[in-house]
């Protein structure tokens, strides 16, 4: 896409996506639309987690009782296809934390039936206590750094739940070197983050001075308030958050800043 004059607010800038290319190609796309350019390192990757015979027949179990599964990420989702038997899926219904989560089920066949007027964890399960019909059961998958303090609304509303841990979150190490090079080089001028993780593996894969560096010289865009909270938990401050959190909101949210 061209970039016209009024849409160059981003022109010139290099921002630092630390999510693999192939997931972030929207948000790309977003910030060279802006006239920026992109710059990809990965400083997250996903694994299966490991559970006993004993807890699979268990969350089998809850999965085939279950009317709802709720949904607070796409790779929840992910790791839930891939362990669940296909026929079961077809009779469950789908709650999302977000439109991104409901396109990634919808690439499954699947459409959700329910959405959060905001979209964060907090606000699905608020709204999903109010709105849905109860007594129910439903599961939840999680990934190994899930904070599940968002469920207490719903174990509040007579809402039966089985969580599981379905897949675990780790440092990607093998793209350490590319995230090495891209900071030393100095050259970047916005770091971007799309979850608290993301801000701890960060730092995690830079030695104490690279890292510190890239906060002090660059600006810092959270994708939602939890990962602005993680930022400020190491002694920085992002200086944008969008009201919507998503990836293509954070770089609007990043040109509006720029444009003023």
């Amino acid at each position: 896409m061209n970039v016209k004059r009024q849409d160059a607010a981003l022109l010139g800038k290099k921002i630092l996506v630390t999510r693999a290319a192939n997931q972030a190609k929207e948000m790309a796309d977003r910030i060279r639309y802006y006239g920026g350019e992109p710059v990809f390192a990965q400083v997250i990757a996903y694994r299966p987690a490991q559970g006993t015979e004993a807890e699979c027949e268990a969350w089998n179990k809850a999965v085939r009782e279950a009317e709802w599964v709720i949904l607070t990420s796409q790779n929840a989702l992910d790791f839930f296809i891939r362990q669940t038997d296909p026929n079961i899926l077809g009779k469950l219904k789908w709650a999302c934390v977000g439109k991104k989560t409901a396109e990634r089920l919808a690439s499954y066949g699947f459409q959700a039936d329910f959405l959060p007027a905001r979209f964060t964890a907090d606000s699905l399960a608020q709204s999903f206590a109010v709105n849905v019909q109860r007594p129910c059961r439903a599961v939840v998958p999680m990934g190994s750094l899930s904070d599940g303090h968002w469920l207490e609304p719903l174990r509040r509303a007579n809402i039966h739940l089985t969580e599981r841990v379905l897949y675990e979150t780790v440092a990607c190490t093998s793209e350490r070197e590319n995230l090495e090079a891209a900071v030393r080089q100095g050259t970047l001028d916005v770091l971007t983050f799309a979850s608290p993780s993301a801000v701890s593996f960060f730092t995690e894969l830079l030695e104490d001075k690279d890292w510190h560096a890239a906060f002090a010289h660059c600006l810092v865009a959270a994708i939602g308030p939890s990962t602005g909270r993680e930022i400020e938990k190491i002694g920085y401050f992002p200086e944008v958050i969008p009201v919507q959190h998503t990836a293509q909101a954070l770089v609007d949210a990043l040109a509006s800043f720029y444009s003023k």
